[in-house]
């Protein structure tokens, strides 16, 4: 019962930072998915439905406009998965991304708010096709689970107020002179 209706990725940490950022956003995957489990709405894992927009339809991360930085939230929905299908699933994961991005695009990963399966995870980041262009991201200590009903999903305002400008400050350490336009137009450091 209302498997899909608990779902608000407004009050998950991508929309406010791409706020934070002055960046467009693009929200990819379904409540619930893991790398290894299927999620809300009975959608397939995480690696069978990343390459579609929905069923049938696929999506296109090089053109017309490309992500100069996917942000990747890996594991939460997976610790009772075994520890080489989440290091398996998740270097399938990294490396489909790096093929179907340009060279310029960056690709942060983390192991969830708990670091759940920390150590496969990392370890596919480090091992996959080119690990130059990824950025394992430990979120150890960023939040406490009494900020949570479940000790496992943020509340929302923990999402908006904290762990949102924590990854920002994540991607901004990893991006050299790139610039955004501000709202008078000047161009000013991400």
């Amino acid at each position: 019962t209302n498997d899909t209706d608990r779902n608000d990725s407004r009050l998950a940490w991508a929309y406010p930072l791409s706020n934070i950022l002055g960046s467009e956003l693009g929200v990819v995957g379904f409540g619930g998915t893991g790398i290894v489990s299927g999620g809300s709405g009975n959608v397939p894992r995480f690696c069978d439905n990343i390459p579609y927009l929905y069923s049938g339809q696929i999506r296109n991360f090089s053109t017309p406009q490309y992500p100069d930085f996917i942000v990747g939230n890996i594991g939460t929905n997976d610790g009772g998965a075994s520890d080489s299908d989440v290091f398996t699933y998740s270097l399938l994961l990294i490396n489909y991304l790096l093929t179907n991005t340009p060279s310029s695009t960056k690709i942060f990963i983390y192991a969830g708010w708990l670091q759940t399966k920390f150590n496969q995870i990392k370890q596919a980041c480090l091992t996959c096709n080119n690990p130059a262009r990824v950025t394992f991201i430990d979120t150890s200590g960023w939040w406490s689970t009494s900020d949570s009903s479940d000790s496992l999903h943020p509340y929302g305002y923990v999402n908006i107020s904290n762990l949102s400008y924590k990854i920002a400050e994540v991607i901004r350490q990893n991006f050299t002179n790139y610039y955004i336009k501000n709202s008078s137009g000047k161009a000013v450091p991400l």
